[in-house]
């Protein structure tokens, strides 16, 4: 369960990031919320 709130938090601070940033920056958070996404899962 906060495992679960955090990833909402998360994902709306990178997505805050992403409106700002470029798209290398786009890329760049995106692939790191997916891996950090994945580890959760993996546990």
């Amino acid at each position: 369960m906060i495992e679960n709130i955090c990833i909402i938090i998360l994902s709306l601070f990178l997505f805050s990031l992403i409106s700002i940033g470029d798209d290398r920056e786009h890329l760049y958070y995106h692939s790191l919320f997916i891996s950090f996404f994945s580890h959760l899962n993996r546990r």
